[in-house]
This record gives structure tokens, C-alpha cells and sequence, in this order.
């Protein structure tokens, strides 16, 4: 493993800070950047750093959305605020999971952040932990792929690439939270999955019970986020191969 590639758990508090600030791109992120963050959240009247970030990805839409929130006192966590709705410059077109290596699609489903890449071709980039479990069960070759990225530029072979600006932020952003020992999810969807789109999905996909199924599964997650703006508790259940959403502990 190359030294300036982190894997989440490997580093988290000041330390983790200190080891990315060592690199120039994220000191140049963290220049460009801090202040404008700070800027957002005073006008939202938000806490910065926040202490929990959540990547919304909608594949159709073309959209990556951030998603904060804090604790009170009580380790109660509060709803999540939308902060910020960016246009993804480019990522894989066609809708549906990633189910095998090169296939160049961007897969859907829910991950985390778990790489921290800031000598990444694309100028700084965010690994998921595709494939997780489930994309293991379900996937369609030998192997399922990998290293699926959060990055800047505007090129993509399965990643949402951001463009270098864009990605500077979020990058930034990711690494505060990241020093505070707490994961960020990733939920990519296919669309809003809202009860028109998912209509306009079940007509065109009609021929294709096994993925609007998947969709079906999925919409679980986006639903209960959207009713609460709290994130559900998911687990994969094995038999079935299957999201299970449920209410957080």
C-alpha cells in the first residue's frame, strides 16, 4: 500500500490531520477552501467543522449532495441538514448496480468513505468500499471490481468525478470529519426516488423484474432518509441478498 493512500482506519484525530496537511494538494484544499466553508456554514447557521457528513449520490440527476449534522450533549443525533448540491461533471450513464470489474458503471447501493488519496491522478479523490457484501453476493464475474472514487477532473470509468474545485471541498470537509473518529456514508441511487420517478423507472425497466426489485430494495433507504433526515440503520442480509433497513439504535 503506498504511503499517502490512507485506509480510514488506519489514522482518525490531529494525527490523521497532520499526515494529510503534509501533502501539498490537501494544504491547497484546505487553503481554497476553509474559508468558503466557514462562509456556508455561518449563512446556514451551522456548526463547522461538522462532526457527521453524509454523500448523497443521484445517478440520473447528475447530483452529489452533502449532508451535516452535530450531536447534542445527550450523543442525540440531530436531523441532517442539507449544505451543499453539486453537479457530478461526469460519471458512468447507465442506470442500475455494478455487478463485475470493467464494466464502467457506477455502482448504486449503500458504502462509506474509506480511502484518502491525495496523490490520486485525478488531483484528490475519496474511495467507497465498493464492492461491499452484498455487491460481493450479486456480482455477475469472477471479480466485481473495485476502487470506485470520489475524484476530481472531469473523467470517469465508474467514479463521479467532480472537478478538481469541487473535489478540493469535499475533500477538505471529509478529512475534518474524518479526524473525528466518524464514518461518512455514501448512498448512490439511481434517481431521486421519488413516487414519480420510481413510476418512470417501473415503465422502462418493466422487462426487468430483478433490477427494479434491487431498485425496490434500495428506495427503503432513500425513503426513510427522506422522511427523517436521519440515517437508517443497514445491514445485508445474506439469504435473500438483500438490504435490510431499519430504524437507527
Amino acid at each position: 500500500m503506498l504511503p499517502f493512500l490512507f485506509l480510514v482506519s488506519q489514522a482518525t484525530g490531529n494525527n490523521f490531520l497532520s499526515q494529510q496537511l503534509a501533502y501539498s494538494r490537501v494544504q491547497a484544499a484546505q487553503t481554497n477552501t476553509d474559508a468558503y466553508w466557514q462562509n456556508i456554514f455561518a449563512q446556514k447557521g451551522l456548526v463547522y467543522p461538522p462532526k457527521n457528513l453524509f454523500i448523497r449520490v443521484l445517478k440520473a440527476e447528475k447530483r452529489l449532495e452533502l449532508w451535516v449534522n452535530n450531536e447534542t450533549d445527550g450523543n442525540t443525533a440531530q436531523p441532517y441538514a442539507l449544505l451543499q448540491n453539486y453537479p457530478i461533471c461526469k460519471l458512468s450513464e447507465p442506470l442500475g448496480p455494478k455487478r463485475k470489474k470493467g464494466d464502467s458503471i457506477t455502482p448504486e447501493g449503500f458504502y462509506y468513505i474509506n480511502q484518502f488519496n491525495a496523490f490520486s491522478k485525478y488531483h484528490l479523490s475519496l474511495g467507497i468500499n465498493y464492492p461491499n457484501n452484498l455487491d460481493k453476493l450479486q456480482k455477475t464475474a469472477p471479480s466485481a471490481g473495485g476502487d470506485i472514487m470520489i475524484h476530481g477532473s472531469c473523467a470517469s470509468l465508474g467514479c463521479m468525478a467532480m472537478t478538481d474545485k469541487k473535489i478540493e471541498a469535499i475533500y477538505w470537509l471529509a478529512a475534518q470529519v474524518h479526524a473525528q473518529g466518524n464514518r461518512i456514508p455514501v448512498h448512490i441511487f439511481p434517481c431521486r426516488m421519488s413516487s414519480f420517478k420510481t413510476n418512470i423507472l417501473q415503465n422502462i425497466y418493466q422487462n426487468q423484474p430483478e433490477l427494479l426489485a434491487f431498485w425496490q430494495n434500495l428506495s427503503a433507504g432513500y425513503k426513510y432518509f427522506e422522511t427523517h433526515h436521519l440515517l437508517p440503520k443497514i445491514t445485508i442480509e445474506t439469504e435473500t441478498k438483500q438490504y435490510v433497513v431499519a430504524m437507527p439504535q
